[in-house]
C-alpha cells in the first residue's frame, strides 16, 4: 500500500513537472527571415547589408549570437555540415562576422552591416585561393569564374561551439522539441562575382574590385533571353554596372546623374549605345505592372500614364538593386528615400540625344522588341478600399498623404 501510494506521488510529482515545463516552454513554430536588404552604397564603396530575424513560438529570448557566412556556390551541397561533423565546415565556409543581436517587440531581432567592397572581394578571393586560372571574361574587364552566397546562422544558445558570445543570456534553455541543429540557417536570395578591370568607359583602379548582385536562380523568371547581337556590345551587367556608375557620380542629384550618363556613353560606340538602348527599353517594358503602378499611384496621390513612364525611367536609375527588388515586391518602394518623387523623364532621352550628337543621326528605333499590350498583371481599383486590401503597408505609411487619392487630377492609365 506504501510503494503504491509513493509511486502515485511520484507519478503526480512528474506529471505536474511535464506541465509546468510545457506551459512556459512552448514550442517554436517557425524561425526564419522577415526582411532581407542588400544593396550597393556606393559613396562608401560598400555593401550594406539590412536582416531581420523572427521566431515565433518557444522562449522570448533578449539575445541571440548571429553569423554572416560566405561560401562558394559550387559547395551548396556540402553547407551545412551533416552530422557528426560541426555545423559549419570552415574548409568550405567563411565567417565574415559574428555579434549579438537584440529582441524587438514582437520576437524580431534586427542585423544590419556594412561590409566594405574590396576587403570582402579579397576575403573571398584568399579563401577561395582564386587564380588567373580562374578569371573570365573578354577584353580588360574579368571576373572570377565561380560565385559566391552569403547566409544567415542562428545557433541555438544551448549550442556551446557557436553561442560563444559573452553578453548572451545566461538562462540558454530553448524548446527544441524537434532536435533541429540551429535555429536559422538561410541563404540570402542572391548569388554575388567579383569583377575588376574595365567595362567599357568605366575602370576600376588597380587593386580594386566590384561585387556585383546578381538574381539568385530562383529569380531567373525576370530574365529574358538577351539576343547575342546585343550581347556582343552589351550584357545586362555591363548596363547595369554603368548606370551604378552615374549614381556614384551623381550623389543623388538627378541633374549630376544625367550627366555623368552623356560622359559615359560619349566614349562608345554607336553599337554599344544601340545596346545599352536595348536593355533600357527591356527593363522598362517589364516595370510595366499594374502592382508597380499601384503602388505609385498611393504613394503619389495618383498617377497618369506619363507620369508612370517616367517613374519605370526613374525605377531603372536606382540601380539593379533596388529595380529586382521592386519588381519582386512593389510595395518595397514605400521604404526607398525619394519615391514620393518618382518620375526621371530626362535621363530616358540622354542615349539617343548623345547618339544623335555623336553620329549625326537618330537611335535606331527598329529593335526587336515588341510593345506590350499594356501593364501586366491585374489592374487596380481607383477605390480607396481597393487600394489599402490590395497594398496595405504602403496604404499605413501614406494613406494622409494619398487622402482621396481618386480625387487627384491625375487617373490611372487606361487599359
Amino acid at each position: 500500500m506504501k510503494l503504491l501510494v509513493r509511486l502515485s506521488l511520484l507519478s503526480c510529482f512528474v506529471l505536474a513537472t511535464a506541465a509546468a515545463h510545457a506551459q512556459h516552454c512552448a514550442p517554436i513554430v517557425e524561425s526564419f527571415l522577415s526582411r532581407v536588404s542588400v544593396q550597393h552604397d556606393y559613396k562608401n564603396d560598400a555593401i550594406d547589408l539590412s536582416v531581420e530575424y523572427s521566431k515565433i513560438g518557444g522562449r522570448s529570448m533578449a539575445k541571440y549570437q548571429v553569423y554572416l557566412l560566405a561560401y562558394l556556390e559550387k559547395n551548396e551541397h556540402r553547407i551545412p555540415a551533416p552530422p557528426p561533423a560541426k555545423f559549419i565546415d570552415k574548409e568550405v565556409v567563411l565567417i565574415l562576422h559574428t555579434e549579438t543581436i537584440k529582441r524587438k517587440a514582437g520576437s524580431k531581432y534586427d542585423f544590419d552591416l556594412q561590409l566594405d567592397t574590396n576587403e570582402l572581394a579579397r576575403k573571398i578571393i584568399n579563401f577561395a585561393k582564386f587564380t588567373k586560372e580562374d578569371e573570365q571574361g573578354l577584353g580588360s574587364w574579368k571576373s572570377f569564374k565561380d560565385k559566391f552566397r552569403l547566409a544567415v546562422f542562428v545557433p541555438f544558445l544551448e549550442d556551446r561551439d557557436y553561442s560563444v558570445l559573452p553578453d548572451l543570456p545566461e538562462d540558454k534553455h530553448e524548446c527544441n522539441y524537434p532536435n533541429n541543429r540551429a535555429l536559422l540557417f538561410q541563404p540570402l536570395p542572391y548569388y554575388f562575382s567579383i569583377h575588376f578591370g574595365t567595362v567599357k568607359a568605366v575602370r576600376l583602379p588597380e587593386g580594386k574590385y566590384h561585387i556585383q548582385i546578381n538574381q539568385s536562380p530562383s529569380m531567373e523568371s525576370l530574365a529574358d533571353e538577351v539576343p547575342d547581337e546585343i550581347r556582343e556590345h552589351m550584357s545586362e551587367d555591363e548596363f547595369w554596372l554603368l548606370i551604378e556608375r552615374t549614381r556614384e557620380e551623381s550623389r543623388g542629384d538627378r541633374r549630376r546623374q544625367s550627366s555623368a550618363l552623356d560622359g559615359i556613353l560619349q566614349k562608345l560606340s554607336a553599337a554599344e549605345i544601340e545596346a545599352f538602348d536595348w536593355h533600357f527599353t527591356r527593363l522598362h517594358q517589364k516595370a510595366n505592372t499594374w502592382d508597380l503602378w499601384g503602388v505609385v499611384y498611393i504613394i503619389n496621390g495618383g498617377c497618369g500614364d506619363d507620369s508612370f513612364h517616367y517613374f519605370g525611367t526613374w525605377l531603372i536609375s536606382r540601380g539593379k538593386t533596388i529595380y529586382t527588388s521592386c519588381l519582386q515586391d512593389p510595395q518595397l518602394l514605400a521604404n526607398i528615400p525619394r519615391a514620393k518623387n518618382c518620375f526621371f523623364e530626362e535621363f530616358e532621352y540622354v542615349a539617343a540625344e548623345v547618339y544623335e550628337a555623336k553620329f549625326g543621326r537618330p537611335l535606331p528605333d527598329g529593335r526587336p522588341i515588341p510593345d506590350p499590350p499594356g501593364p501586366t498583371g491585374a489592374a487596380f481599383k481607383e477605390d480607396n478600399d481597393e487600394l489599402k486590401k490590395r497594398f496595405p503597408k504602403v496604404w499605413k505609411k501614406f494613406a494622409e498623404e494619398a487622402s482621396e487619392p481618386e480625387n487627384s487630377s491625375e487617373g490611372k492609365k487606361t487599359k
